[in-house]
């Protein structure tokens, strides 16, 4: 808006210049004369002046401009500061998942051997028994090391497969020792 009415202004200064050399050209009269080449100079002036304000306008513009984008500018650092805090604590925290994993895997290495080692024990005793436990600890074995190269992925499901497996082996001795020590009724034989 500003800038149409600068640029009327322009052309409105050129155009009286413009007459003003006209009357100078035209006249004998050295009163005219004069007073058409003030009139040519404030012309000049006002061209002058009307350039100076383009360039102040655009500065302005310019500037308002950048007072527009410096918030915007502001709240893509801030956006960036968070995303960065948030990508650490999201490393940290995986860092820390990571290490619970690790403790895991080592319970599932520990407990595996031992089920191993209990059961080769147990076989020697009672082949049903010590095999369920040694089959077990095996199964225990396989998804510790399973776990050294799939975390995520074999950690739940091993884990599941691992409480059932030991549950339903605890089940199994349970159920054998007891029926071990239940007193057999004698057969009639006649």
């Amino acid at each position: 808006m500003i800038k149409n009415e600068i640029v009327k202004v322009d052309e409105s200064s050129k155009t009286i210049a413009q007459s003003a050399e006209t009357i100078k050209k035209t006249s004998d009269d050295p009163i005219v004369v004069q007073e058409a080449t003030n009139i040519s100079q404030q012309s000049n002036a006002i061209e002058n002046s009307v350039i100076e304000i383009k360039n102040d306008a655009e500065t302005i513009t310019e500037q308002l401009n950048v007072e527009k984008i410096e918030p915007v500018i502001a709240q893509v650092v801030e956006l960036e500061k968070s995303d960065s805090e948030w990508k650490n604590k999201y490393e940290d925290l995986l860092a820390a998942s990571t290490a619970e994993m690790q403790k895991i895997i080592r319970v599932f290495w520990i407990i595996g051997f031992a089920m191993i080692v209990a059961g080769l024990i147990i076989a020697y005793f009672h082949r049903i028994i010590g095999g369920i436990i040694l089959c077990a600890g095996f199964v225990s074995v396989g998804l510790a090391a399973a776990n050294q190269y799939y975390y995520q992925e074999i950690a739940t499901v091993g884990l599941w497969v691992f409480i059932i497996g030991f549950l339903t082996s605890a089940v199994s001795v349970g159920f054998f020792i007891f029926k071990k020590r239940r007193p057999r009724k004698p057969s009639r034989t006649m």
